[in-house]
């Protein structure tokens, strides 16, 4: 998410912005990291099916719901927390 829309930030720094594991200080801008982290869960959570399972759940405790949704999506609890909290959904 950091290549796609952030690259320009990082031109003529010596930074990568897709260098996995390895934080820049570019990154310590919430804005830079909330911008990143919702393009990085829109492209791995499509919304229509993340509401049809979320629905499908049954349960309404967060925690539940969080774990659940990460194990059928194969993302971790964060993106998932990320995605559920941006959407309204928790």
């Amino acid at each position: 998410a950091h290549w796609l829309i952030h690259k320009d930030l990082f031109s003529g720094t010596g930074q990568v912005p897709a260098m996995a594991g390895v934080k820049t200080s570019l990154e310590d801008s919430p804005l830079v990291e909330r911008q990143a982290d919702y393009l990085g869960s829109a492209l791995l959570l499509p919304c229509v099916q993340v509401k049809k399972a979320f629905y499908q759940c049954g349960t309404r405790d967060s925690r539940m719901l969080v774990e659940n949704l990460a194990v059928i999506f194969d993302v971790s609890k964060k993106t998932m927390r990320i995605f559920l909290e941006s959407h309204r959904m928790i």
